[in-house]
């Protein structure tokens, strides 16, 4: 698929723009993996421009995508789309929540890189809650 911004520098909203069509197109193809990477790079792009609300809405309807077939590395890679913007809205419930079974599934996956990107989203919340032994 060519998007909005073959060929020419694009902005954030031509980005956006090709991130829902990409998720729309998957969607109705059926395919489900390619629906929940687009909008899981969706909900990064709005935690990146500190956009909370829509980093919350793309990560929950990504996550609603995730079944029991998909495996722990998306559900991973959303979890930090989660602690990311509830740390930014200061609800520190949801943060500890979805840091404390980002860390373990991580850890269980064992997947470097995995391991980076909720490092990443989860440590200076885990500081804040004082759990950094845990970080």
């Amino acid at each position: 698929m060519q998007g909005h911004c073959a060929g020419k520098q694009c902005g954030s909203g031509e980005a956006e723009a090709d991130l829902r069509d990409t998720a729309a197109l998957a969607a109705a193809f059926g395919n489900v993996r390619m629906q929940r990477l687009a909008l899981h790079n969706l909900a990064t792009a709005f935690s990146a421009q500190s956009r909370p609300d829509d980093t919350l809405a793309v990560a929950r309807e990504g996550w609603d995508l995730v079944g029991s077939a998909c495996g722990r590395e998306i559900t991973a890679l959303f979890r930090s789309s989660f602690i990311e913007a509830h740390y930014v809205r200061g609800e520190w419930g949801p943060v500890w929540e979805q840091a404390a079974a980002a860390v373990g599934e991580v850890l269980a996956v064992g997947e470097p890189n995995l391991i980076v990107s909720v490092a990443v989203a989860a440590l200076e919340p885990l500081a804040m809650l004082g759990q950094w032994p845990r970080a």
